[in-house]
C-alpha cells in the first residue's frame, strides 16, 4: 500500500472570515479595550480626591461636628480634636491645617495639594460653613487665612 498523497488533491485557500465573524471580533476587540480604558481612570483617579471633594468633604465634617447652642443661648464649642482626626484618614494627597478661635466657637481649615498649589479653605461661618478654592501660591495656606473669613462682623 502506497500512502503518499494524491496529487490531484487541491491545497487548502487563505484563511476566510464571514462579515459576522469578523463583526464578532471587533465587538470583543472594542469591550476589551473598553474595560482597560475603566480600569486605567479609575486607578489612576482612587489616589487622591480633587479640590471639589475636598471643599465638599471639609464642609461636610464641619455640619457633622457642629456645636449645638448652649442652654443660655450662646454657642457651645468645637470638638477639635475628633474634627482633626475625622480629616486626618479622609484625604488622601492633601494635607489638613485646623485652627479655632480661643472659644472654639468657629473654626477654619486650610488643606493643600501635597503635589499642587491649590488650596481649599473652609470655614464655620454664621448659618452655615463656607469654602473658597485658592490656586495662589503666594498665599499661605494655613487655617488662620479661614478663621479671618469666619470672624463674624462687628
Amino acid at each position: 500500500m502506497d500512502l503518499q498523497p494524491d496529487s490531484s488533491a487541491a491545497a487548502p485557500g487563505p484563511l476566510r472570515l464571514s462579515r459576522r465573524k469578523l463583526a464578532i471580533a471587533g465587538g470583543a476587540l472594542a469591550a476589551i479595550v473598553a474595560a482597560v480604558v475603566v480600569v486605567v481612570v479609575l486607578v489612576t483617579r482612587s489616589g487622591s480626591p480633587g479640590q471639589d471633594e475636598v471643599a465638599t468633604l471639609l464642609k461636610a465634617a464641619i455640619v457633622e461636628l457642629a456645636p449645638a447652642k448652649g442652654a443660655t443661648g450662646t454657642a457651645a464649642r468645637f470638638d477639635t480634636a475628633e474634627l482633626q482626626q475625622r480629616l486626618d484618614g479622609n484625604l488622601e494627597g492633601w494635607f489638613v491645617d485646623l485652627g479655632a478661635d480661643g472659644g472654639a466657637t468657629r473654626v477654619g481649615l486650610a488643606a493643600r495639594q501635597l503635589d499642587g498649589t491649590t488650596c481649599v479653605f473652609a470655614w464655620s461661618d454664621v448659618g452655615a460653613p463656607r469654602s473658597a478654592v485658592v490656586t495662589d501660591p503666594a498665599l499661605p495656606c494655613v487655617a488662620e487665612v479661614a478663621l479671618i473669613a469666619a470672624k463674624s462682623p462687628a
